[in-house]
Order: structure tokens, then sequence, then C-alpha cells
């Protein structure tokens, strides 16, 4: 199944079988509970830190977040590490996505958890993040997340 959003806020749910979502904007919430989901995001817009997508059910090895439109690599291992342990001395999301986008540099993609979330990040060029123009997308905490659920 091909679904495309438009904007808004709706409520998705995949369905058994190979699901290709294409995020149109929009603080929409994502429920990935069957089949095998892509989640290809063409722009940055996409899912900001003002309307991000919230995903739930987003399984590792099953479910990929493809970024190929988005001209972003997946930063080195030793920097999502350091990365992800600078964030948690901070005490508001922006802060830890801006102390993650430092750390990442220009066009650099990671993830990392903070509170009750796992977040993909997309740096957009600049930087220091900018919420209204860097990818970020918030997925369930028991996501597993990992380098190879990310294409680049």
């Amino acid at each position: 199944m091909v679904i495309i959003t438009q904007g808004g806020q709706d409520v998705i749910r995949s369905c058994a079988g190979a699901n290709m979502i294409t995020p149109g904007g929009g603080a929409d919430t994502l429920y990935l509970e069957y089949g095998h989901t892509t989640l290809r995001y063409e722009s940055f817009a996409d899912s900001t830190l003002s309307t991000t997508y919230g995903i739930s059910f987003f399984t590792h090895g099953r479910d990929k977040i493809d970024l190929t439109g988005l001209g972003l690599s997946l930063a080195p291992q030793d920097v999502l590490e350091a990365a992800q342990a600078a964030v948690t001395a901070q005490t508001s999301l922006s802060a830890a996505l801006n102390v993650f986008a430092q750390l990442t540099a220009r066009h650099g993609a990671g993830h990392f958890p903070y509170g009750a979330y796992i977040y993909a990040f997309g740096n957009n060029g600049a930087a220091a993040f900018r919420s209204t123009e860097d990818l970020v997308i918030r997925l369930g905490w028991n996501a597993g997340l990992t380098g190879d659920d990310f294409v680049f």
C-alpha cells in the first residue's frame, strides 16, 4: 500500500504486506503495527519540532526510514555515541536537538533517546538546530532504532 499524506493531523495505520508512507507535513500519528513499512521523507518540512510525526510500533529490522532525497548521511558511530551522551544532560528537547545538531554537523543524521521517546534527526545544513527547518521524528521508546533502520 502507498500512502502520501497532505498535511494536517492524520492518524495512519499500516496494513499487512509492504507499505510506503510519504509524509506531507503536519503532525501526523503513524501506527506501524502490520507489514513492512518504509517512511520516505522528501522534505525537511515533513516533520519538524513544531510538526513532529509521532510513530508507534516501529520495528527494528522490519521498518525503514528513507532519507535518500534529503542529502543526509548517518553520523559516524563515535560521533553518534558522543552526541547521545551529551543530550542526556539537557533540560529541554530543543536544547538536546541543538547539541545533537552541533555534534553531528551539517547534513548529518542520527538518533538519540530523550525522555520517553527516541528521536531521529536530520540537519538541513546549518550548524545550529533550527526548529522549523531540521527534520525531527519521534518514535516510541521500544523502537530499538539503529543506523541499519535508515536508508540514505
